[in-house]
């Protein structure tokens, strides 16, 4: 009988002590519980988070991707423009020059002509100041002989 109750006692003890054990496992589950809400719901703000910086990166990936085509034609704009405007100069430039050509051609030919032109006036003038030598020389004379003459006449 002692042994017994000193059996049921160790089993009463040890009952007690299973029990201590499993209200602090019970503990230890409701706390993991709860932690594992708690992961959980962490675990979808982190997915909600993530979501929005995939969100925010495909956004900026798309403005950064239209931005670059904006620029590549306007680029392009910009190339096909200065092309024309160069050309454009290119063309105004070679008129100007062939226009100044032109001009300096027609200078040249009227140059020459006025050359041709002041060689004829030289010559003529040379002419004519050898007419008017040989007039005056020819005036001179008759002269002379006017005034021999006139004094063989009067004093003679």
């Amino acid at each position: 009988q002692v042994e017994q109750e000193r059996v049921l006692k160790q089993w009463a003890e040890r009952f007690e002590k299973i029990e201590q054990i499993t209200d602090g496992i019970d503990e230890q589950l409701i706390g993991l519980q709860e932690i594992n809400r708690s992961v959980k719901k962490s675990q979808s703000g982190l997915d909600d988070v993530t979501q929005r910086f995939e969100r925010r990166i495909n956004e900026i990936t798309e403005v950064q991707r239209l931005n670059e085509d904006r620029f590549r034609q306007e680029w392009t704009t910009f190339k096909s423009d200065d092309q024309k405007r160069w050309s454009n100069y290119v063309l105004s430039q070679e008129e100007q020059h062939r226009e100044m050509s032109r001009g300096l051609e027609n200078l040249g030919e009227r140059i020459a002509s006025l050359d041709e032109l002041f060689e004829e006036l030289q010559d003529k003038l040379e002419q004519l100041g050898g007419e008017d030598l040989k007039r005056m020389q020819s005036l001179l004379k008759t002269i002379r002989e006017s005034i021999d003459a006139y004094n063989y006449i009067f004093k003679g």
